[in-house]
């Protein structure tokens, strides 16, 4: 079992996750599916598999088991087709993730990637909220902006 902050993933989840990232490796599209938990414990399950195009996948789309509640998500961000040697644009969460985190209100985000996978849990500090993170313009912006507001934890 790997501990990420409270929750609990289990090596099959993790199993789960890396085949994904060579799948949209592979195929240039992003692939993903909600973590949930039951109200008992803090072990993370899969909601239902999405498959989205190279930018975005529509997480809302999966779904959690019934009994179980969404806490997060899980989505890859393939290799760039411009550029397979270079991911280190997309082993962060993007704007996009960054605002769909706050709007869904996501205890948990990972981003699986190239390079491995990054989980983000937001801290409860001011000035970390989604209003703050809709002004995001930058790579440099989002940098900060994540390595302020989010624990940052890293599944190899």
């Amino acid at each position: 079992m790997i501990k990420v902050d409270k929750y609990n993933i289990q090596p099959e989840i993790v199993q789960q996750m890396n085949e994904y990232i060579k799948k949209s490796n592979k195929d240039g599209n992003e692939r993903g599916f909600k973590l949930c938990k039951t109200l008992v414990n803090d072990d993370i399950s899969t909601g239902s598999r999405c498959v989205g195009n190279y930018c975005s996948t529509d997480i809302t789309k999966s779904k959690c088991d019934k009994g179980k509640i969404n806490i997060g998500s899980f989505h890859t961000h393939p290799l760039s087709k411009v550029s397979k040697n270079d991911n280190t644009k997309f082993d962060i969460m993007s704007n996009q993730d960054i605002l769909l985190s706050y709007r869904n209100k996501e205890e948990i985000t990972c981003i699986g990637h190239s390079k491995g996978i990054k989980c983000y849990i937001p801290k409860e500090i001011e000035g970390c909220d989604g209003v703050t993170a809709y002004g995001l313009e930058t790579e440099d912006e989002s940098k900060h902006f994540l390595n302020k507001c989010f624990k940052k934890f890293e599944i190899k």
